[in-house]
């Protein structure tokens, strides 16, 4: 019976590979060195990707912008499950915060080949499958919108001066990955620690340090200066959120949809810890909304789910990463621990103007 199972999943990746994953396609049409922006930040494009970031002209029908889904007051994020598109569509995962991703290596919670800021705006604006912004068709139109500007009339000129179409695609990716390169936030209560040993933790706050690196096991995969690198083995995770038919819902298989391999099934980024507290809901589907029922499924080794279309036991998922320790927490140290992931709280990003909505500014 299993072996037929996985028949059919290895059936269903090469259905879903060829049918539902048009960034290929984008790929192909926005070129790899097209979409590929330098690892240096010209504060001109940068400048010009603010304004676009802002920008609701950018979708099809001029009702969603990049800020839609990542409002700077939730850290870049939106606070819903899952976005919506254009035409009410869901996205296939929750959106994460944009904060400091000039670091990461991986852009998204399950496309292992976007490797850069550049290659991961193109999706959102392009894709079609779910429809996100819609731009990809409606290029001409919204040239049209953007060139009417006098805004852009400066902008646009003044960052690509030497080419005959300034208002490109090719640019608006770029200047737009240059704008989110910039939004940097790393001024939390544990950094001004890490910085100045002599700035003293609050005793719960410490408390919560000392379990997140010891018994709770939690630096094992959420390590380094952003919290998202792990100490040893891959930076995707199956965590034992489900367990149908020995995998997840068959609607989102995570990497394993993009390296068609049995083993990734239920596979997804580590997310970075940095102002996790305003980030809600979690996980790559938003399926926890509070950090309590987070720390709760850690403690149980996985989640045990009892409706919807994925029955299953996710604590006996097979591919259940073994970095993921399954540990007890008395009521004071499940406090601890909260204390110490919202002391990785940093909003004074808010106060950088360079960072808010020019056209409220």
């Amino acid at each position: 019976m299993k072996r037929y199972y996985w028949l059919c999943f290895l059936f269903l990746f090469a259905f879903w590979g060829l049918q539902c994953h048009p960034q290929h396609e984008l790929f192909a049409y926005y070129s790899a060195t097209k979409a590929t922006a330098s690892t240096t930040i010209d504060s001109t494009k940068a400048q010009l990707g603010r304004y676009l970031f802002y920008d609701t002209r950018l979708s099809a029908n001029n009702t969603k912008s990049c800020a839609t889904c990542h409002a700077p007051e939730l850290a870049f994020s939106d606070g819903y499950r899952r976005s919506t598109g254009i035409y009410g569509d869901n996205t296939q995962h929750n959106a994460p915060s944009l904060l400091n991703l000039n670091t990461y290596t991986a852009m998204n919670w399950a496309t292992p080949h976007l490797q850069t800021i550049a290659q991961q705006v193109v999706r959102p604006l392009l894709d079609t499958i779910p429809l996100e912004m819609g731009a990809h068709g409606n290029e001409q139109r919204i040239y049209a919108r953007l060139t009417t500007d006098s805004v852009y009339a400066t902008l646009f000129p003044k960052a690509y001066p030497n080419t005959t179409q300034a208002i490109h695609f090719d640019h608006i990716v770029e200047s737009i990955s240059q704008f989110v390169a910039t939004l940097q936030s790393r001024n939390s209560l544990i950094d001004q620690y890490n910085l100045s040993p002599n700035h003293l933790l609050p005793p719960e706050v410490a408390a919560g340090k000392a379990l997140f690196e010891g018994k709770a096991g939690c630096a094992t995969c959420h390590s380094g200066k952003d919290f998202n690198t792990p100490e040893q083995g891959s930076r995707y995770a199956n965590l034992g959120l489900y367990n149908c038919n020995d995998g997840y819902p068959k609607e989102d298989y995570g990497i394993a949809e993009r390296t068609q391999k049995m083993e990734d099934n239920g596979k997804y980024r580590i997310p970075s810890l940095r102002n996790v507290a305003i980030t809600a809901p979690y996980f790559h589907d938003g399926s926890a909304a509070t950090l309590k029922e987070v720390l709760q499924i850690y403690e149980n080794g996985g989640r045990k789910v009892e409706s919807g279309t994925c029955i299953g036991d996710g604590r006996n998922n097979p591919n259940r990463d073994k970095r993921l320790p399954v540990v007890k927490f008395s009521v004071e140290e499940k406090q601890q621990l909260l204390a110490f992931l919202y002391a990785l709280t940093d909003t004074s990003y808010l106060r950088n103007k360079a960072f808010m909505n020019p056209f409220l500014w």
